[in-house]
């Protein structure tokens, strides 16, 4: 699953960010969506930083060119997107989440 948004610094570019355990997750408390960790749109020439908390937008610092590629590097978006991890059947999914449901 992906959430869409436009670039909160104004630029107009579209950001999508993946929701996975290992990306960023998507928190709506019922009146506001927040997403982590922050978001920073280092591909764009706007280069713009924030979290998305409570629908409101929170600046971070600016990073510098070494900081993104050292982010890059630890994160492994060196310019090359890693294979996706192979995904289970939409029955397998559905089975853990009956048993998850059933443990409750």
């Amino acid at each position: 699953m992906t959430v869409v948004h436009l670039c909160c610094c104004g630029c107009g570019n579209k950001v999508v960010t993946p929701l996975s355990p290992t990306d960023w997750s998507l928190t709506f408390d019922g009146a506001s969506i927040s997403l982590s960790p922050s978001i920073g749109n280092w591909s764009y020439p706007c280069r713009s930083h924030y979290w998305i908390r409570g629908d409101t937008a929170q600046w971070a610092e600016r990073w510098t060119s070494r900081q993104i590629e050292a982010a890059r590097t630890r994160t492994g978006q060196c310019g090359q997107r890693q294979p996706e991890p192979r995904r289970r059947s939409l029955a397998a999914r559905f089975r853990q989440r009956v048993r998850q449901w059933l443990r409750q």
